[in-house]
């Protein structure tokens, strides 16, 4: 992923089989699925260790390629599963036009996951086409989770404690958090709000060369890397105007690099 730029791309190659689709803007908020698939790609079981602990499972002891295909399991409908099962052909029709499926094509290139499976082949478990083809191995999928954080501006959430004790009381608090959140009837505010909200603070910024209508043309990546830029340039000015201020508030000697480098959007 470092070595090329995805500025330019519309689609994000990682093998002949598998390829990831770059979205615009206004793709992206229009597709029903893709924040789903991006998510099973790159949440962790760190983000979910209530979830994990009340079904038995040590969040610390279950690797995100273990977790991943858990959440595949269940996340996709399979067609040709379904229509083997012991049911009369009226109640397998029925019961595939009440469930959600998710369109995979959505994100991917090349590959539906609804007609894949998950194989268990000499204790190494990978992801499967119809055909019995390997699509999806432990390395493939990192470097999918990987290009996906970078193109979706994902960043991973991860804990690690360092024994037992700490592992409880991490669980504890995010059990009270989540006990305190829901007692206030807190809701989480959605990713459609924060995306809302990035749009309007670039198109309201100065120098900023897109308005609601145009800005929807550009990638979904192109779209985070101005928001990085706009970030970094505004925290360059502020400690700019703060070391000529007059008043010795910072010391622009005592900076590194990277805080004088506004162009270095990363």
């Amino acid at each position: 992923m470092a070595n090329q730029s995805l500025l330019d791309l519309k689609t994000f190659k990682i093998r002949d089989w598998i390829s990831i689709k770059i979205p615009t803007l206004g793709e992206y908020r229009k597709l029903k699925n893709i924040s789903e698939l991006v998510n099973m790609f790159t949440t962790t079981p760190s983000a979910h260790m209530i979830e994990l602990d009340d079904m038995g499972i040590d969040f610390t002891q279950i690797s995100d390629y273990e977790f991943f295909l858990k959440l595949f399991d269940t996340a996709f409908v399979k067609p040709q599963v379904l229509m083997t099962c012991d049911m009369s052909d009226d109640d397998k029709i029925n019961l595939l036009s009440t469930l959600q499926i998710i369109d995979s094509n959505e994100l991917f290139d090349c590959v539906d996951f609804n007609s894949c499976y998950i194989d268990n082949e000499n204790g190494l478990k990978t992801i499967k086409d119809a055909e019995g083809n390997q699509i999806i191995d432990e390395f493939i999928y990192m470097q999918i989770s990987s290009a996906l954080c970078e193109i979706f501006n994902v960043k991973k959430y991860k804990r690690k404690p360092g024994n037992n004790t700490a592992k409880e009381y991490i669980l504890e608090r995010e059990r009270e958090k989540a006990e305190i959140a829901k007692r206030r009837n807190k809701q989480l505010q959605m990713s459609d709000d924060i995306l809302d909200g990035e749009i309007v603070a670039l198109v309201c910024h100065p120098g900023f060369p897109y308005d609601f209508d145009s800005i929807n043309n550009i990638s979904i990546y192109n779209f985070y890397a101005c928001v990085k830029q706009v970030i970094k340039k505004d925290q360059y000015d502020k400690l700019v105007t703060g070391a000529y201020s007059g008043f010795g508030t910072v010391k622009l000697d005592k900076l590194p690099e990277d805080k004088l480098n506004w162009l270095s959007w990363r």
